[in-house]
């Protein structure tokens, strides 16, 4: 189990022990026996507390020393390299390829010798799970060992690489249609195109992007815009119509596209150039009307066509087929005479669909698409009527072409889109894409759960707009133009959340075939968190091993300084006293005396601080008498100011009262004071005043004109860790402890500390206290 203080213990391994005998012994050992039980206790508690914290952090977690050998760790054995055994006691090259174990060996001497977190991802092939991709993150832990802090991110990667390859199938099959592809909005802006379509119009796939389809049409001809926009995307019907520009005919379909919430946003168009057919159709009905070919030229024209061609007569029976028909029907111009159309693919009555049925009910062209089990194909059927000077249809043309193909890859195109969205939702990561410019396309659901915005809030959205906090997008600034040289960027930002919360998260972005941008968040809330914890551990660590240094040199340095002093005056008393004059006796009691209060004062601070940290000091705050406290707590350190003929003034009004505990305002005085007369000369000047602050507190101030405090030492004069013992204008030792107890017993009620001070002109201590 990872602990504060190191790897603990085999919790049973504390066995009860027989009972050694009777009497004062046996009452003596069960005492033992107790406490050992309670220690015991209290181990366990803390251990329980410790594995609750570690187990809430879903990544694996490893304790390692400076030579790689894992000290602890949280992780099952499936998860850490499949391991059967614990790792513990074991060096990382003997679990590891040396390779890796080259690089962890490398982090780990970075991490301690810098001090600093580092960041990498690595791959390792890991049994019965294959080739598996991992984030891992090193703090140190002291000077010799480090935390490794590890994610599993191989879905995450997998995803982001099916995501790919999906988008390059989708990319592909559009590109490998000859007839042309568009996606628009209901503004007529082109948001994507295939390459026959692109190369139509003269642009690259990419710069077509964004122009609008309506601009391509001459001033001659402009297609419906109002009607367009009202069919597919008022009314979500499928427009099919025909138009001729650029001297060229196309047959054109619009079919709506709605989004998950049943939202019609965009339209694909399917565009096809029909000018060959309408020429050939032109020509033959041109020779049919005005009889000015000869039957050769027909002939020749008819079975030039690729496609199927028939002719039918006014009764909807067979006349002919062209070359390619009878080829495609397998069959000859005597077995075809007389029947109908549907007698040739084995069936008994008309289609339920027909294109020539339309076009006798009609008079008009008719299309439509049908599949033919019989066959196994798909089949793009048109047909054409050509009427008598009545009016009536003297002649039906018919037009089939095998879309078997375009049918198979608009079911692949279809599958995989579906599976591009199942990837793209079903990712464990947030996904956004967007375009160059950085608006926002497409959103996952994932990313929508993490965020609570529905994806219509943001699709259309620039990156920068309303998501992130404004201090993420300074500290980590976009980077297109890495973006664009081909690079993955890796940052962490905020994202202010739809219900206000603040979402940290880790981003990798990186440029898409199409020149879109993919960018895949991570919540890493509670990663932050748990490094956040450690550092503040880490911080207490510190602060409490500097006040246990400052503790220990105050026992080391201070407190034997004055029982040095002591014990040479005593030791000289001893053996000189019979020879030494009254006054010399007289001088070494003084100066013993002097040293005994010194040690008296300290051992009482020191006392007391203990007594703070371990936070056994009372405290009962009460309303009382601020001069009155000030007097007794001073008085008896007069005699102090006397020696020293410093003029000693009390300016604190009768009435005012505090509300505090009584025994630590004595000790801020008594230390507060103490300080004043001991780093003032003879003849200077103490002043103790008090008054009441702007918003009613009461604010103590201790001013003297003794030799100030340097500049280098306010900074830290309330700090364990400063270095302010310096002796006093008569050689009167100080510890600085005192001004921390101050701090402390200032905070503790309510108030604030302060100290100004000029060197060679006095220092002004102040603090504040409630009013009673």
């Amino acid at each position: 189990m990872i602990s504060e203080g190191g790897i603990t213990g085999d919790k049973n391994s504390s066995k009860k022990m027989q009972n050694p005998g009777m009497g004062a012994l046996g009452n003596d050992y069960k005492k033992e026996q107790n406490e050992r039980k309670r220690a015991e206790n209290l181990l366990r508690l803390s251990e329980i507390k410790i594995q609750a914290l570690t187990e809430a952090i879903p990544d694996l977690i490893f304790r390692i020393n400076r030579e790689g050998i894992y000290l602890d760790y949280k992780a099952a054995g499936s998860d850490l390299f499949h391991q059967a055994d614990s790792i513990i006691g074991k060096n990382n090259r003997e679990i590891t390829p040396p390779d890796f174990a080259d690089l962890i060996d490398a982090k780990i001497k970075l991490t301690l010798d810098t001090g600093e977190m580092q960041y990498f991802e690595y791959q390792l092939p890991i049994p019965l799970k294959g080739l598996c991709s991992y984030e891992a993150r090193l703090v140190p832990n002291g000077p010799d060992e480090v935390l490794a802090i590890v994610r599993d991110v191989t879905g995450n990667k997998l995803t982001g690489e099916a995501l790919i390859e999906s988008n390059l199938n989708q990319r592909a099959i559009m590109d490998s249609i000859s007839d042309g592809l568009l996606l628009i909005n209901k503004d007529g802006t082109i948001i994507d195109s295939n390459e026959a379509n692109a190369k139509f119009y003269g642009f690259s796939t990419e710069s077509i992007r964004g122009k609008n389809l309506f601009d391509f049409f001459p001033s001659s001809y402009k297609p419906n815009r109002e009607e367009l926009l009202k069919v597919v995307f008022e009314k979500g019907k499928a427009l099919e119509s025909e138009s001729f520009f650029h001297d060229r005919w196309f047959e054109y379909a619009v079919h709506p596209v709605a989004d998950a919430s049943g939202i019609i946003n965009k339209a694909v168009i399917n565009a096809r150039d029909v000018t060959h057919q309408k020429n050939l159709i032109s020509e033959l009905e041109t020779a049919l009307k005005e009889n000015r070919e000869s039957s050769g030229f027909l002939e020749n024209l008819i079975n030039s066509i690729p496609d199927v061609i028939g002719i039918q007569d006014n009764k909807h029976q067979i006349i002919r087929y062209n070359k390619a028909g009878y080829e495609f029907l397998n069959t000859s111009p005597e077995e075809i005479r007389g029947k109908k159309c549907f007698h040739l693919i084995d069936r008994d009555q008309e289609c339920e669909l027909c294109a020539t049925s339309i076009s006798y009910r009609t008079k008009k062209p008719a299309h439509i698409e049908r599949y033919f089990p019989e066959k196994q194909l798909w089949l793009d059927i048109r047909s054409y009527p050509i009427l008598d000077n009545e009016g009536e249809i003297r002649l039906v043309i018919e037009h089939l072409r095998d879309i078997t193909h375009i049918k198979a890859i608009e079911v692949a195109l279809r599958k995989s889109e579906e599976r591009y969205k199942e990837l793209f939702n079903s990712s464990a990561g947030g996904i956004l894409i967007g375009s160059q410019e950085g608006v926002i396309i497409q959103v996952n659901s994932t990313f929508a759960e993490m965020t609570g915005f529905a994806p219509e809030f943001l699709i259309g959205k620039h990156i920068s707009e309303s998501i992130f906090t404004e201090e993420s997008l300074k500290a980590f600034p976009f980077r297109f133009d890495l973006l664009k040289q081909g690079k993955t960027v890796t940052s962490e930002r905020t994202i202010i959340t739809a219900d206000n919360r603040l979402l940290q998260v880790e981003m990798h972005t990186h440029i898409l075939p199409d020149g879109t941008y993919q960018s895949i968040y991570h919540d890493i809330t509670e990663r932050k968190r748990a490094e956040e914890e450690i550092n503040r551990q880490n911080e207490a660590l510190r602060k409490i091993n500097l006040e246990k240094d400052k503790f220990f040199s105050i026992i080391a340095h201070d407190l034997r300084s004055p029982f040095t002093s002591f014990l040479g005056l005593t030791e000289l008393m001893a053996e000189e006293i019979d020879s030494m004059p009254r006054e010399e006796v007289r001088f070494i009691a003084n100066e013993l005396k002097k040293s005994a209060s010194n040690l008296y004062n300290l051992l009482e601070n020191l006392l007391e601080w203990s007594m703070v940290q371990r936070n056994m000091k009372p405290f009962s705050p009460q309303k009382i008498n601020l001069r009155s406290v000030a007097r007794q707590s001073t008085e008896t350190l007069r005699e102090a100011a006397t020696s020293k003929q410093i003029r000693v003034t009390l300016d604190i009004p009768e009435a005012i009262t505090v509300m505090v505990d009584k025994p630590m305002l004595d000790t801020i005085f008594r230390n507060l004071f103490s300080n004043a007369v001991k780093f003032t000369a003879k003849g200077g000047s103490v002043t103790i005043s008090a008054g009441e602050t702007l918003n009613g507190n009461i604010e103590i101030k201790i001013n003297d004109s003794g030799i100030g405090i340097p500049e280098t030492m306010i900074g830290t004069i309330f700090n364990i860790s400063g270095k302010h013992n310096r002796p006093g204008t008569s050689g009167e030792p100080s510890t600085g402890l005192g001004l921390l107890l101050c701090k402390e017993f200032v905070e503790k009620n309510g108030g604030k500390i302060g100290v100004k001070s000029t060197v060679g002109k006095g220092s002004c201590f102040y603090f504040t206290l409630p009013r009673g």
